[in-house]
């Protein structure tokens, strides 16, 4: 019975480094979606029929004014916790008359 509460115990033991291991290594390799080129980053706009769309952003759209004002919008709607693409409440052509304006 002892050796079988420490064979349980080496196992999870092992599976724990091994998560730990793969974790580690997913921290050392950014990753970087098929497409994104360096310099940019996605961000997820609504269409009109609801589904979401993904748009390649450059980094100098991070310095536009009209452009951080939508980020705070997003903070306010969808908060600091998100992971992956930037979600944003508004749609493609909103974006696109947002960086046409100076």
């Amino acid at each position: 019975m002892a050796q079988d509460k420490q064979s349980s115990s080496n196992n999870s033991l092992k599976l724990f480094i091994k998560r730990l291991q793969n974790y580690l290594r997913l921290l050392r390799k950014p990753h970087v979606p098929n497409g994104i080129k360096k310099g940019h980053f996605t961000i997820l706009v609504k269409n009109e029929d609801g589904r979401p769309t993904r748009l390649i952003m450059g980094l100098c759209t991070l310095k536009h004014p009209g452009f951080l004002r939508l980020l705070e919008m997003a903070e306010e709607e969808y908060g600091l916790g998100q992971r992956g693409a930037l979600v944003v409440p508004c749609g493609p052509d909103e974006i696109r008359r947002i960086l046409e304006e100076k």
